[in-house]
Order: C-alpha cells, then structure tokens, then sequence
C-alpha cells in the first residue's frame, strides 16, 4: 500500500495488492455474501479493482514512477 500512495514501483505495489484481496475474498468474505454491511466481499473486490486499474494504467503523471522515467509517459 504505501508503494501505491506515494507512487513508487505503482504496478509492484498494486500487484500485492491483488495478491492479497483476491485470497481475502474467496477465503474469508465470500460466504458472506457481497454487502459488506454483512461481512461480504464488496470492499476487497473494490480494491481489487484499484489494483487492476493501477497494474494496467500505472501511477500516472504524479508518480515518483513517471518522474524517474522522464517526466511523460
């Protein structure tokens, strides 16, 4: 997590992200349901999303990332 808040190595840190929400969903919220009001699977697969979205797209502009690259992507 704080790889991907201060944007440093963003796909890495998004990668064990996912690495551990997918486990937290399919080992602990999925019988549950998917309201997380009832202890479901609706914040880790919202997260999950983040880490994919980041993974692809990377940290953008802002980051540290794109800074040590140049500056533009």
């Amino acid at each position: 997590g704080a790889l991907v808040i201060i944007g440093l190595y963003t796909r890495v840190g998004a990668f064990l992200i996912a690495c551990v929400m997918l486990p937290a969903i399919l080992g602990v919220h999925w019988r549950s349901g998917f309201f997380i009001n009832a202890g479901g699977f609706e914040y880790p697969l919202a997260l999950l999303g983040m880490a994919a979205a980041l993974m692809v797209h990377g940290g953008g502009s802002a980051s540290i990332d794109s800074q040590m690259a140049g500056g533009k992507k």
